[in-house]
């Protein structure tokens, strides 16, 4: 009974550590799963040997039998070699039916492990099977298998792991006292023990040493495995949380321009909600959009000028415009290859910029050009001049304009003075500029005219035009 308890306690733990190992095997990509598999498979099938053989001993032959050390080790190695290929066909894939598989072909090695493991008994009698039973125990390790992860493939938790392993073991277990079952022993005297075995309390021993020792390392990496998962998954969603707080979109790509990081912002700027996005090629997206009238220019040689940046380690900054908005992007090159672009929605800043320019060189009351705009003008005007072109420069100012303030208050004047402006811009001709320099002064840049005679009789309009009577809140000026 004690030997039977044991055998149960160690298949159980070792049941735990194999159901572990799957969860990190599945959250493991590349060569990473390859190494979280085999040790599963190690685990798993020392767990499987050393149960079987300490179960055994409750059905021991006594002083009388052995165990031959070669087919023994052949059982260990069948038990690893099939386990792993059946987790391996579980960690490969999301389909149900193709986990539950995974969990029968693991059945069926606890199965072989088994009947090898009983060819490897030598005893003074013949042994013999009863079919029926056989059959019954094999189908047994494989439903129980089958179920085991079926159940740990939905549920990566603790209650999940339990209820795997639990199962796993009654795979295990029910097999094996089904098997012995089944076993008829015939004495037969005349049978030799050979030379290469090992008494079954001397083995027993050893492998349940050997077996918990494996499994408990394998358990305590596997817990320590998902402890520092926990972290690094609470790590994550705190940068997810950040990355789609972000008032910025940002998209990643690697060295061949694929996306592999993004957030929703950069989405809803580029208008990309409704497409695949991860793990496709940018140049793939773009010739998509291309295609819908969503994008111009030519695909292939923009992706193929970013990726040539990001490969010789170039920062560039361009404004793009997309559905009527400026958006700045910045490609920063990342170490090991591909990029990281930001994208700032930058439409209210540019207009905002536009509005302070244009501030800075027009009249706040007349929305003419000042001084300065004034000065611009002229100066190029001048350089025009080089290639045969005539300038002139009218200045002029209104007689009387501070009785008018005086007498009539200063939002008489300022309405005159727009009024003003207004008449003069009329007046002049496309090219010519007409600016406020201050106060009643204003001042005409007239360019391109050939004789000076067109000078003055623009400026003979000009003194008629503003000379002309003014009706401004009922006043006649």
């Amino acid at each position: 009974m004690a030997t039977g308890r044991a055998g149960g306690a160690l298949c159980l733990l070792a049941s735990t550590a194999a159901i572990s190992l799957f969860h990190r095997a599945r959250a493991t990509q590349g060569s990473g799963r390859l190494v979280w598999l085999a040790l599963d498979a190690v685990v798993a099938g020392c767990g499987i040997w050393a149960t079987h053989f300490i179960a055994m001993l409750a059905y021991g032959p006594g002083a009388s039998g052995a165990y031959n050390v070669p087919v023994t080790l052949l059982s260990l190695i069948f038990a690893i070699a099939i386990t792993f290929v059946g987790l391996g066909v579980a960690v490969s894939t999301m389909r149900p039916g193709l986990v539950a598989l995974g969990g029968a072909i693991v059945g069926g090695g606890v199965a072989a492990m088994h009947y090898t493991g009983m060819m490897a008994l030598e005893i003074p009698a013949r042994v013999s099977w009863a079919t029926g039973t056989v059959a019954a125990s094999i189908l047994l390790g494989v439903v129980f298998g089958a179920f085991a992860l079926h159940v740990a493939e939905r549920r990566d938790n603790l209650s999940g792991t339990l209820g795997a392993a639990v199962l796993l073991t009654v795979a295990i277990v029910s097999h094996h006292f089904t098997a012995m079952g089944a076993v008829q022993l015939t004495p037969d005297p005349t049978l030799p023990i050979s030379g290469l075995s090992i008494p079954p309390t001397s083995l027993s021993v050893l492998t349940a040493s050997a077996a918990a020792a494996i499994i408990v390392i394998a358990l305590v990496a596997a817990l320590l495995d998902r402890r520092a998962k926990g972290e690094l998954g609470r790590q994550q969603r705190v940068l997810d949380t950040a990355l789609e707080n972000m008032s910025q979109g940002l998209c990643m790509f690697d060295a061949d321009g694929k996306i592999i990081l993004f957030n929703e912002r950069y989405a809803a700027m580029l208008g990309r909600t409704d497409i695949l996005l991860t793990g496709r090629l940018l140049v793939d997206v773009l010739r998509e959009e291309q295609a819908k009238g969503q994008w111009q220019g030519d695909a292939g040689e923009f992706f193929a000028r970013l990726v040539a940046d990001a490969r010789e380690s170039r920062t560039t900054t361009d404004i793009v415009t997309r559905f009527g908005r400026s958006i700045r992007v910045v490609n920063q090159p990342m170490q090991g290859g591909g990029w990281v672009a930001t994208f700032e929605d930058i439409t209210e800043w540019l207009e905002a910029q536009a509005r302070i320019s244009h501030m800075a060189r027009h009249d706040a009351l007349t929305g003419l050009p000042n001084r300065i705009l004034f000065h611009e003008q002229l100066e190029h005007g001048l350089r025009r001049t080089n290639s045969g072109d005539q300038l002139a420069v009218l200045c002029l100012d209104l007689d009387h304009f501070k009785d008018i303030n005086d007498s009539l208050g200063h939002p008489i004047g300022d309405a005159l003075l727009k009024e003003v402006g207004r008449r003069l811009e009329a007046t002049v001709g496309e090219s010519d500029t007409v600016a406020r320099l201050g106060g009643d002064e204003f001042a005409v840049v007239q360019i391109g005219r050939s004789e000076e005679a067109a000078a003055r009789s623009l400026a003979g309009r000009l003194v008629e035009v503003i000379s002309a009577p003014y009706e401004i809140d009922d006043h006649q000026i």
